[in-house]
């Protein structure tokens, strides 16, 4: 796929999702039922952050969705699963803990929406094989230690159909590094060492190439969601690669600080976060280029 076609699509999905999520919020913010879940109030003040911004738009691109398709997210963001459920795409909607799917059970009781929620760890053999055309998963694979990232693919591989695609983003970095940080990020996450817990993989081109050849996935289409950085990435103390979605965050922060009212005004942190969106992305299918954040693959079976 060119860029300057994936650049205008993606624009293109921006602004459904944008259209979608509004209506799905001033719609049910009298809902008390759906007002009081936690998906429900974060999107009222954030429903896609700096980052998720050009991820889920370009994921939602390179899936390439039939009606037929039958699809499984396996992702940590869930508004493009709403998203897909309201366009009455067959979808699963699946995690590993019922915490983050209970919300959804919620509006599949209240609303006009069709989908499936499924409790499921993504390295596991709970699905029968060759069950899905279409799988995605967003912020996922980076998060599970040591070759927990090819027994996920390996199950991905084992569970889409002949012919079937996935897209799976993931942090990326010009070079791979593991981040390993001072607090527990993940109340699950018990791989430690050196006084540090693991928190994420950034993964560059040659990484997940070696990867993808664990499998006999093939790769179709890679590009990179970069950004002009504010400041040079660094490794903080704490662990983190510190790059603008810190920064960005520091100035939300200290803006809400001495406004509190903007704490809970509605897309508030949506709309500062789409302007330095806007001002600092870009994307590129460079894999050398020092200013990439975010991978995003699309593999075919």
């Amino acid at each position: 796929m060119r860029l300057k076609s994936l650049e205008k699509n993606v624009k293109k999905h921006t602004k459904r999702l944008e259209i979608f999520f509004t209506i799905f919020l001033l719609r049910n913010i009298f809902n008390k039922s759906i007002r009081r879940t936690k998906h429900f109030q974060e999107w009222l003040i954030e429903p896609m952050n700096y980052v998720r911004l050009l991820e889920l738009p370009i994921t939602l691109e390179l899936l390439d969705i039939k009606n037929s398709d039958e699809i499984l997210d396996i992702s940590s963001p869930k508004l493009l699963s709403l998203y897909l459920a309201h366009k009455k795409n067959k979808i699963t909607i699946s995690d590993s803990n019922d915490y983050f799917l209970s919300d959804f059970n919620i509006y599949k009781n209240q609303l006009p929406l069709e989908f499936e929620t499924l409790i499921f760890d993504a390295t596991d053999n709970k699905i029968k094989d060759k069950t899905f055309d279409k799988i995605y998963s967003v912020s996922v694979m980076e998060h599970i230690p040591e070759d927990g990232d090819v027994k996920m693919l390996l199950e991905i591989e084992r569970i889409l159909k002949t012919n079937g695609s996935v897209v799976i983003t993931v942090p990326a970095n010009h070079q791979y590094l593991e981040e390993w940080v001072s607090d527990k990020h993940f109340y699950w996450n018990t791989k430690y060492q050196n006084g540090k817990y693991f928190y994420q993989k950034r993964y560059n081109k040659e990484a997940f190439e070696k990867l993808v050849s664990k499998t006999s996935l093939k790769i179709d289409t890679i590009c990179y969601l970069a950004e002009k950085p504010i400041v040079p990435p660094y490794l903080t103390k704490e662990g983190y690669l510190f790059h603008n979605f810190f920064k960005i965050n520091e100035s939300i922060n200290a803006l809400t600080t001495k406004y509190p009212i903007l704490k809970k005004t509605p897309f508030i942190k949506y709309f500062y976060q789409r302007r330095a969106s806007l001002k600092y992305h870009y994307i590129t299918a460079d894999h050398d280029d020092m200013n990439i954040r975010q991978l995003i693959i699309k593999l075919i079976h």
